[in-house]
């Protein structure tokens, strides 16, 4: 995560100077962002899984078992 900060600030004050390795660095930090969320993903492992990534995007399937009791208690509140 720290390098996806990291990143992130030098993208930021290379766009403010206006240089061409701004760019770059915007690409790196996207890049170690989407690489943090799927690995903390995988070590969540909390339902959701990536099915594929192409095209520029992720398709996730799967539901968060939090998410699922939540409702789940929910809807037996609702149903007494």
């Amino acid at each position: 995560m720290a390098i996806t900060v990291v990143l992130g600030v030098a993208a930021y004050i290379g766009s403010e100077l206006e240089t061409m390795v701004a760019n770059y660095l915007a690409v790196g930090a996207m890049l170690s962002l989407t690489v943090t969320v799927v690995a903390a993903m995988h070590e969540i492992d909390d339902g959701l899984k990536i099915e594929s990534f192409k095209n520029g995007s992720l398709t996730l399937r799967g539901v968060s078992r939090g998410f699922a009791r939540a409702v789940e208690s929910r809807a037996k509140d609702t149903n007494r």
